[in-house]
């Protein structure tokens, strides 16, 4: 008899584990995300976190640098650019 309802109960106990799993990943799933972005503008690059929603449209944008297309060690700073805007994508990703 014990050893059915420990059973019952790890079930149940895995079910209620799988629903909030999923519950949460549907939520996710419908909240906007933080994505790093970049394009060029006359003659500088831009790297930017833009707030992107699940139809893909911009919500908003955060300028994270702005790299001069003649900069000594352009390819450079747009590495530590893209890298800093990837840590705060995932900061502000996970914060919500």
């Amino acid at each position: 008899m014990r050893t059915a309802l420990l059973a019952v109960v790890v079930v149940l106990l895995e079910l209620l584990v799988i629903w909030g799993r999923e519950a949460v990943l549907r939520y996710r799933g419908r909240r906007p995300t933080w994505e790093v972005a970049s394009y060029t503008d006359r003659d500088r690059t831009l790297v930017l976190l833009r707030l992107v929603d699940r139809a893909g449209t911009v919500v908003d944008e955060h300028l994270v640098a702005a790299v001069p297309g003649d900069a000594y060690d352009r390819q450079r700073h747009l590495l530590q650019a893209h890298l800093e805007a990837e840590g705060r994508a995932m900061r502000m990703n996970g914060a919500r």
